[in-house]
């Protein structure tokens, strides 16, 4: 099995800029953001999950679905 490339198509410069991006803004964005152990948690529009790292960060046993 072969993994896929993202569906929307975004260059690796995208998702390293995504990413960039979602580093600067963690404090300001998710530095309160925390779910409760077992929480389930549907992001949508996850995109690259740049964002999705954050959360996971402050969140470690919370189940996530993107």
């Amino acid at each position: 099995m072969t993994r896929a490339s993202y569906v929307h198509g975004y260059s690796a410069s995208e998702a390293t800029r995504l990413s960039d991006q979602a580093d600067t803004l963690a404090e300001l964005l998710h530095h309160d953001t925390r779910y409760a152990a077992g929480s389930r948690v549907l992001e949508a529009g996850s995109g690259v999950g740049a964002q999705t790292v954050h959360l996971l960060a402050g969140s470690p046993h919370a189940c996530f679905t993107c």
